[in-house]
């Protein structure tokens, strides 16, 4: 299963990935086909595919608004996440519609409070392009300093420069490890 320790192909270091994904962002951001071929568990199961060529997932968590998290409860549990409902997009709506939104404020939470306290976590890999994570990435970064970070984002367009700086590189190839979510049937082409 995807849980299980590996020695990662890239070091023969032990490595451990924590994939944190805001589910809200990737089917916001994602390009759809506009073919019958679009998959979301085929998507889910090409990123665990790539991931795993770095080393095995040991949490895999999806935060995301309680009535998406419900209609996608059973295909997120056969892939293997731990679904996180968050109480909906905004909160503390005032009168002009703006408000926070939720899902993002559990995710910064989970990066701030439990990451540092997962001290065997190697990698992680966080599945938005939203520039509100690049403060507590940064911060994670400064407490943890050996920690890499990845990347996975429904499409360029939505990655924040101030994330994307944040990305480490990969060793073997010395790009940095940023990812675009393809939930589709059949391989994309670049």
């Amino acid at each position: 299963m995807w849980w299980k320790k590996k020695k990662s192909p890239m070091s023969g270091n032990l490595v451990r990935i924590c994939l944190v994904l805001d589910q809200d962002n990737l089917n916001r951001n994602t390009i759809r086909p506009t073919h019958v071929g679009y998959s979301m568990p085929a998507g889910f199961q090409r990123l665990r595919k790539r991931l795993e060529q770095i080393g095995p997932i040991v949490f895999p968590v999806i935060f995301g608004p309680r009535r998406s998290i419900s209609l996608e409860l059973g295909i997120l549990q056969a892939e293997g996440f731990w679904p996180i409902p968050c109480l909906g997009k905004r909160e503390n709506v005032d009168r002009l519609g703006h408000g926070e939104d939720t899902v993002d404020a559990r995710i910064i939470a989970f990066i701030q409070e439990v990451l540092p306290q997962m001290t065997e976590t190697t990698h992680l890999c966080l599945g938005s392009g939203d520039h509100h994570f690049a403060p507590a990435i940064e911060d994670l970064k400064r407490r943890r300093p050996e920690l890499k970070v990845m990347l996975v984002v429904g499409s360029f367009d939505s990655l924040s420069p101030d994330l994307q700086k944040l990305a480490d590189r990969d060793p073997k190839t010395g790009k940095k490890m940023i990812y675009i979510f393809s939930p589709t049937v059949e391989e994309p082409a670049q």
